[in-house]
């Protein structure tokens, strides 16, 4: 038995006529409903779980065929009469005049140059000369055509009787093109119709058989009628055959488009106001009632609880960690907690403040550090961080997935980890990605591209899944949290062009359409960059973009009320053709509001970040003052005048945060170092300088009494008691060495970790107890305990005690807290590098949105870092139409190019200077972007400036000046004065 593709896909037979394939009746009555149901048809093929064979190809192009076929048939130029059932429930109140209505033929004036026959007027005369005038052919084709257009025989008495009154109105004589232009419909017109069944139920519109009634009444009635019928078409006839052609008029410039695509040129202002007043043609909008919008629960229950116990998980996955490093196979309840503890985060990660999140990312990677010499634990446990894949079933997997990219991010990006791990990390990012190239560099990127991921799926289950608006309310605010502005606006236009993008037909009211209107009324219509070309592309791409799906969009954008500059006559016509769908983009483009003149745009940008205006004011004189000074070639002084430049930045970010009482602190700092020519070092919370401790007794006394206490391990807490009443802030030498040795190998446990606490709490400062603790550090048995004594001892933060560079991390963290106890080893330069990187910190925290940083950098270098992370964070927020000094990528590689050129800590620190030095260039400028060319001049000059400059201080103090420079331009003092 031979296969039919067309019976399988559609149910019609491959050699039915064109009509039935595309599922009509009868014949079609215009264009528009045969491409509704060439619309129809292909969804149904799309739909198919065999959609995308080659079959489904060859129905497809079968159906396009048979509409070719069937639009040949018909006058493309056909208007729709009668909207179909679907386009009449689609597309509520969308009905357009497009002439004058049947029954209806304005009155001649002298004014009038031309007739104006609707489609159906057309039908009639075509009907009437090509039956030979008015006899029972053209009366039954005549009843026929009106029913096919739903009037009944009095409406179309009242037809003939305006094209009468257009005859005696003297109008021109019309052509014979004119007259015959619906000519080719006649064949098609069935004399006795069976499309309207309710109509044969009506006795005056079944005219295709002779009156047989025997009614004296009738016989004398009907040939009365068509007496007059026949009297009015004669004088028509008559009227049209004896009246000079009309004379030529001007060609006009404003003609209205059809639906069927034809395109008249734009009229000037001039030429319209000469023009004679015409019909006013309402434009078509798609209605809906109620507007298009949803309300989903934007606070899922499981995620309040969540993030409630999210502040107690730290401690546990400490737990878990020293677990996990005590066992050489952990059990699954290991497993099983772990993998709880990150469902719990990543449901209320949204809801925890900055330090919670901080500290559960220290705890996660203490977890990790303790599994990295095992790659099947480290399998187990990435295992849990896997994001959900499909289409997320639950509201809460948006937010989980998000996290969950965001610490795989952070763990492919870590060099610190063991490289199975992170190979993992970065295997399991390809899988949630679909193998797209992921940037390793950015957290909020990689969570921004996995949600724009996931608005394409929930498209796809839009209009079935129960919670459907929950999930894109789960979205949204997760889209805000990872980012606002320009970034907010590309995330909201990404799920704008894949819902457009989609094979649901818009023009039905559901879910769809509703949140395409909740999209738009978010989005910036009126100075986003980023909406602006997104809108462009939409129009652009013909291939996925349907005209009807733009039709809707237009409509919505009309309609609503944030944005008031989207006219009418902007709405695409859900029929149009590409040359008039690239010509209402270019009139969209044109009417946006940054679509001004640039002298216009310029003279409304505003100066900058609005500021204080007193502390504004008094930034801006210390800034001057400070710029004024020239360069020292001493390095102290060069390490000032770049922490007084620091400060002067610093100062900048919180006035622009509103954090005045702290800028008015830092400030008076920049103020007291000018007028006294020396940088206080001693200031309220910074770093502590440390003054060596002091031993108390007779040194070897209590190593003597702890050897005489043997094993026991009362007795050798008591002895530890005892050193802690009365042994000052230092040991001697002998007991120093004695009592390390307690730290490091003592037994039991609890005298080990006694000894811990109190060389942190007492001894924190003794240069012997220091000197022995580096000294004895690899005879020490390594431990979680252990290191988290260094770690508190020293203030730095070190990895995993299973990480491969703990021992290099430890030993270096005991080499510097030994030097710093030296005499001479807190040296003005390590005071001013200290503060340096103190102020470096708080920059980052001020640009994060804290007053305090969550981390504590190890280093200058480090917290240099930092702080360009942070910029470049904002700086993926922010759209410039002329980027300065490049564009992010641009930026991002030279960035990478300088670190790796750079040699020891103070290069690498300068190399993060430059980094951001550019980043708040890009910011600086795309936020006012007429300062383009100031930046750019400002950057060369500083560049080459510090080519000149011999000493690597001295450019990191001059970079630092630039960066104020750019604060200058960057924010707006009221009564500080413009330089």
């Amino acid at each position: 038995m031979k296969y039919d593709p067309t019976m399988r896909y559609l149910g019609v037979n491959s050699k039915a006529l064109p009509a039935k394939l595309l599922g009509f009746r009868s014949e079609p009555r215009d264009i528009e409903a045969v491409e509704a149901a060439l619309g129809r048809q292909v969804r149904k093929v799309n739909v198919h779980p065999d959609g995308n064979s080659a079959d489904a190809d060859a129905v497809r192009r079968k159906l396009r065929e048979a509409a070719r076929i069937l639009r040949g048939s018909l006058s493309p130029a056909a208007p729709p009469t009668t909207a179909s059932p679907h386009v009449a429930r689609a597309r509520p109140e969308t009905t357009t005049l497009r002439g004058p209505t049947p029954g209806w033929t304005p009155r001649g004036t002298s004014a009038q140059t031309s007739m104006q026959l609707t489609w159906f007027d057309q039908q009639v005369m075509a009907v009437l000369v090509g039956c030979g005038g008015w006899n029972i052919t053209s009366r039954t084709k005549l009843v026929a055509l009106a029913e096919a257009h739903g009037l009944s025989v009095q409406g179309l008495v009242k037809v003939i009787t305006g094209l009468s009154e257009y005859a005696k109105s003297g109008g021109p004589r019309l052509g014979v093109a004119e007259l015959t232009a619906g000519a080719n419909r006649v064949p098609y017109l069935s004399p006795t119709p069976t499309s309207l069944p309710e109509i044969e139920e009506r006795p005056e519109s079944t005219t295709t058989a002779e009156p047989e009634q025997d009614a004296v009444w009738s016989r004398i009635k009907l040939p009365l009628l068509f007496g007059l019928v026949t009297l009015v078409v004669g004088i028509v006839a008559v009227r049209f055959a004896l009246l000079p052609p009309a004379r030529s008029s001007p060609k006009r410039t404003d003609q209205v488009v059809e639906s069927s695509g034809s395109v008249g040129a734009e009229p000037s202002r001039s030429d319209i106001s000469k023009q004679q007043p015409s019909p006013r043609v309402e434009p078509r909008l798609a209605r809906f009632d109620p507007a298009p919008t949803f309300l989903g629960d934007a606070l899922p229950v499981m995620a309040a609880e969540a993030a409630a116990q999210c502040a107690d998980l730290p401690g546990e996955l400490d737990l878990l960690a020293r677990r996990i490093t005590v066992a050489d196979q952990p059990s699954e309840a290991v497993y099983r907690n772990f993998n709880d503890i990150i469902q719990t985060v990543a449901a209320g990660w949204m809801f925890t403040d900055d330090s919670t999140r901080e500290a559960l990312g220290r705890a996660i990677f203490e977890v990790m550090y303790a599994a990295g010499d095992s790659p099947s634990v480290a399998d187990r446990l990435l295992a849990s961080l896997a994001p959900p894949t499909g289409p997320p079933a639950d509201p809460i997997e948006i937010w989980r997935g998000a996290w969950m990219v965001s610490m795989l991010q952070r763990i492919a990006a870590r060099s610190d980890l063991a490289p199975t791990m992170i190979q993992r990390a970065r295997a399991q990012l390809d899988v949630a990605f679909e193998q797209a190239p992921i940037d390793l560099t950015d957290t909020r990127t990689t969570q921004s591209a996995w949600l724009d991921r996931t608005a394409g799926l929930l498209v796809d289950v839009m209009e079935f899944q129960a919670q459907i608006y929950d999930s894109w309310e789960c979205w949204l605010a997760a889209q805000r949290f990872v980012g606002s502005g320009e970034r907010y606006n590309a995330a909201l236009m990404h799920a704008v062009e894949a819902i457009m993008a989609s094979a649901t037909d818009l023009s039905q009211a559901g879910p769809s359409v509703n949140v395409l209107g909740r999209l738009l009324s978010l989005a910036n219509f009126q100075s986003s960059p980023v909406v602006r070309e997104r809108v462009r592309s939409l129009f652009d791409d013909q291939q996925r973009i349907d005209v009807a799906d733009l039709w809707v969009m237009t409509s919505l954008l009309a309609q609503s009320d944030n944005v008031s500059w989207f006219g009418d006559d902007l709405v695409l016509p859900y029929d149009a053709d590409w040359i008039f769908r690239r010509r209402i983009t270019d009139r969209i483009m044109d009417r946006w509001p940054e679509a001004a003149s640039t002298i216009g745009a310029l003279q409304n940008v505003p100066r900058g970040l609005p500021v204080d205006a007193a502390l504004g004011s008094r930034w801006d004189t210390a800034m001057q003052r400070l710029l004024d000074r020239p360069l020292s070639s001493h390095p102290q002084q060069l390490l000032e005048e770049l922490l007084m430049a620091s400060w002067l930045n610093e100062a900048a970010l919180r006035l622009v945060a509103d954090e005045l009482i702290v800028a008015r602190d830092l400030i008076a700092r920049v103020e007291q170092a000018i007028e006294s020519r020396t940088v206080p070092t001693r200031l309220r919370g910074s770093p502590r300088t440390l003054r060596p401790g002091q031993p108390i007794g007779n040194d070897a006394v209590w190593a003597v009494a702890y050897e005489e206490a043997g094993r026991n391990p009362d007795e050798r807490l008591r002895w530890l008691g005892t050193l802690r009443n009365s042994a000052g802030t230092d040991l001697g030498p002998i007991d120093a060495e004695q009592f390390v040795a307690v730290v490091y190998r003592g037994s039991p446990r609890e005298v080990r970790d006694l000894a811990g606490l109190i060389v942190v709490e007492q001894f924190g400062t003794g240069p012997n107890v220091a000197l022995q603790m580096l000294n004895q550090f690899a005879d020490a048995v390594s431990n979680n305990g252990l290191s988290e004594t260094i770690g508190r001892l020293t203030g730095r933060l070190l990895p995993g005690q299973r990480s491969e560079s703990w021992d290099v991390e430890a030993r270096l963290a005991l080499v510097e807290h030994a030097l710093s106890l030296r005499p001479g080893g807190g040296s003005q330069l390590d005071l001013l590098s200290q503060l340096v990187t103190e102020s470096y910190s708080n920059r980052e925290a001020a640009l994060r949105g804290q007053l305090h940083p969550a981390l504590r950098s190890r280093s200058s270098q480090e917290a240099a870092q930092r702080l360009a992370e942070a910029w470049r964070d904002r700086a993926t927020a922010a759209v410039a139409a002329d980027p300065v000094p490049g564009d992010l990528p641009a930026l991002a590689r030279r960035g990478a190019t300088r670190r790796r050129l750079a040699e020891g800590p103070i290069q690498q620190f300068v190399a993060a200077q430059l980094a951001v030095l550019d980043l708040i260039a890009y910011i600086t400028t795309a936020e006012q972007p007429h300062q383009a060319a100031a930046g750019r001049e400002l950057l060369s000059v500083a560049a080459l400036r510090r080519a000149r400059l011999g000493h690597v201080f001295a450019q990191a103090a001059d970079v630092e000046r630039t960066i104020i420079a750019f604060w200058r331009m960057r924010i707006s003092i009221e009564d500080g004065g413009d330089r």
